[in-house]
């Protein structure tokens, strides 16, 4: 898996992330090892169709699966390489894939803004009063009464 940064912008980073078409395709097969084991063909006892028979009947479906896992793997791994704490999802969009080739896209993440917590022995607090008369207490008291 290979990760560039495009763009760094305040708190948006944009990532550009590779995964090898070696990877993917150990994703597929792995998954189609385990949909043969519950799939049924004529002529095959349960769970022992060939491989070939699996990618025939399932394989856009499993490479669909395969390439958002990967997709999903390789940007949790690259937030963390980069050490980005991401705000909210990352946005993801695919800018090339063929069946034969690396899997190629870009990440853009809306990062958490660094805070640094403050002394709290430097924080002074200023307690606010107002000041009431018995006057002003008499009328909000009758205030009261006649609303009654």
């Amino acid at each position: 898996m290979k990760v560039t940064e495009k763009k760094k912008d305040g708190l948006t980073s944009e990532l550009t992330i590779q995964v090898p078409a070696e990877q993917i395709e150990k994703q597929i097969e792995k998954r189609l090892r385990e949909v043969g084991k519950k799939a049924k063909f004529d002529g095959f006892r349960p769970g022992k169709a060939p491989l070939e028979l699996l990618r025939k009947r399932y394989g856009d479906s499993v490479r669909a699966e395969a390439v958002e896992r990967a997709v999903e793997e390789a940007t949790t791994s690259a937030l963390k390489e980069k050490n980005i704490k991401p705000a909210r999802t990352p946005k993801v969009d695919i800018t090339k894939f063929d069946n034969d080739n690396t899997l190629e896209f870009t990440v853009t993440v809306e990062k958490l803004p660094a805070i640094e917590p403050a002394e709290l022995k430097k924080i002074k607090l200023e307690k606010l009063t107002t000041p009431v008369d018995d006057k002003q207490i008499d009328e909000a008291r009758t205030k009261q009464i006649v609303a009654i």
